[in-house]
């Protein structure tokens, strides 16, 4: 049952846009922090979509004798306009959305942290347009806080944010 109804939804929704539903994988850098994850694109009117990525993060803890590593999360929700096509496979697009930032306890007191976030990038498609693609995109982040349980209270989620990877189109 759940099943055939996001097939229902996914066909209506490809019919309403025109566009498939994509999935990706990426590497993302936050402020300097390595991240890998995954993205969904999902079509919503001909010109937009909705796009869902979620990052695993590891944040370095600087000590006096060694370093270690600690782990947090982003979720980002947001709208993706189609772009601009600057050639015939390659397009410029803008991003634009909602940045949730989940530390883990011990980094922070805090559950998560919201703020917003902003991407430019380039797609460069493997078929035709709106099909798979390669992609690279920087930007920035709002959504800042800091590693309060840690000596010396590091900030982290706040700054520049460079990504690259590839999505998939899940049908054509």
């Amino acid at each position: 049952m759940v099943c055939s109804f996001i097939l229902s939804f996914t066909s209506f929704a490809q019919a309403q846009s025109g566009k498939p539903f994509r999935v990706g994988f990426q590497t993302q850098e936050l402020k300097g922090d390595f991240g890998l994850g995954l993205s969904l694109d999902i079509p919503v009117v001909k010109w937009i979509g909705v796009r869902i990525v979620g990052n695993h993060h590891w944040l370095d803890l600087p000590g006096e004798t060694d370093n270690r590593t600690a782990h947090f999360q982003t979720l980002r929700v947001g709208l993706a306009p189609d772009g601009w096509q600057v050639a015939e496979k390659i397009r410029v697009y803008g991003e634009g959305g909602v940045l949730f930032i989940f530390p883990e306890n011990a980094l922070s007191p805090d559950n998560v942290v919201a703020g917003g976030y902003g991407v430019f990038g380039f797609e460069f498609f493997t078929e035709r347009m709106f099909g798979s693609s390669i992609f690279i995109e920087a930007g920035g982040s709002s959504a800042g806080i800091r590693a309060d349980r840690q000596p010396g209270a590091p900030a982290f989620g706040a700054g520049m944010l460079l990504g690259a990877g590839f999505r998939v189109a899940l049908s054509q």
